[in-house]
């Protein structure tokens, strides 16, 4: 007999040997962890765990995808390639679907819209970036100016909505 029939039948024997057990005496493959009893839930068991993993995955990518996109466009605002205004609609765009975000914002950012409040996160997400890049100077400076061009968009809305009621 070849070494690979001999394996093969050893395979065999091992396996009605655990099968004649299962049927004798359960209770002595469960206490070795060999019951069998429940195989079918812990693959359905599996498989919903699979799919989390499959979800979680798909809602990190996005996570991921949005944090470049907030990075690249602060980025572009601390350089002066965008407006306050710009990185604002580019940031509502790139979060809107993020209602996650959008709860955080509105509890722990205290302003008088929406709007402000992504403002003032941008500006504030803009000197963080320059901080952790050790220009403290600059997101001070950076700081100032982000805050009068919010001052000045919040004028103009306010302005604009005035003269829409007359």
């Amino acid at each position: 007999m070849s070494m690979l029939g001999r394996l093969f039948a050893a395979c065999s024997l091992i396996g009605l040997v655990l099968m004649a057990a299962s049927v004798a005496c359960p209770e002595c493959l469960a206490a070795l962890g060999l019951d069998f009893a429940d195989f079918s839930e812990q693959l359905n068991s599996l498989a919903q765990a699979s799919e989390r993993g499959r979800e979680l995955d798909e809602q990190m990518n996005g996570i991921v995808a949005r944090r470049t996109g907030q990075e690249h466009l602060t980025r572009e605002l601390i350089a002066g390639r965008r407006t306050l205004a710009e990185t604002m609609a580019r940031l509502r765009t790139l979060l809107e679907a993020d209602t996650q975000f959008w709860g955080g914002l509105r509890r722990f950012q205290q302003a008088g819209s929406d709007d402000e409040r992504l403002g003032r996160y941008a500006i504030a997400w803009a000197r963080f970036v320059l901080e952790n890049d050790n220009c403290g100077e600059q997101a001070v400076a950076l700081g100032a100016r982000l805050e009068q061009e919010l001052q000045d968009q919040l004028a103009d809305h306010a302005a604009a909505a005035q003269q829409a009621h007359q």
